[in-house]
């Protein structure tokens, strides 16, 4: 998130340079890859241990879960990498239907190359093969980030992070109506 002074301040607090470009095979880079091993193995145990205790958990609702999934996710918003590009793809589909009324299944990228997110893009010449749907929620996320491509990051984010959360309130739905008791466990299994 390279436009946001107080986003990366913070990522470089998490993660110091000197973390992030440590060399393989020195020191700092055992530490490294140690210090992240240990971080996904808690990861991995508090998702275990929430899983086998939401086996003697009975919940009314689905609330309780949608709020802790929420609180977890929350600090992935301003996360400082990403580990794909397609974002910025998305996001100027988005503009492209958003700024300019194209249809970004038939116009590419290309044919907008003074659009301010223009660069952003790698596959420049490749009109959209998602579906209309997906276009269509596009826009409307495109048009509220604005010009800012720190806030294409989080405004996409956030959007992942609410359809997330519907998926797990759907999950415990469906679980809750088939296996009653079982709605817990199915539904932290996902969220």
């Amino acid at each position: 998130l390279p436009f946001s002074h107080v986003l990366s301040s913070a990522a470089y607090a998490l993660a110091p340079d000197v973390l992030i470009k440590a060399a393989r095979g020195s020191a700092t880079g055992t530490l490294v890859v140690v210090l992240y091993t240990a971080l996904a193995g808690c990861a991995l145990a508090a998702w275990c241990w929430a899983v086998r205790l939401g086996k003697d958990v009975d919940l009314p609702s689905v609330r309780p879960l949608l709020a802790l999934t929420a609180v977890i996710g929350l600090p992935l918003l301003a996360a400082p990498g990403l580990f794909s590009d397609d974002v910025y793809l998305y996001n100027l589909y988005g503009r492209t239907i958003a700024e300019y009324g194209a249809n970004p299944i038939v116009t590419a990228p290309n044919a907008f190359p003074y659009d301010l997110h223009f660069s952003w893009v790698h596959w420049k010449d490749l009109p959209a093969s998602y579906g209309p749907v997906w276009l269509m929620l596009s826009a409307p996320l495109s048009a509220l980030a604005g010009e800012s491509i720190s806030a294409v990051v989080i405004v996409y984010r956030a959007a992942a992070l609410l359809l997330h959360l519907l998926v797990a309130a759907s999950a415990w739905y469906v679980l809750s109506r088939r296996r009653g008791r079982g709605a817990v466990v199915g539904t932290v299994f996902y969220a």
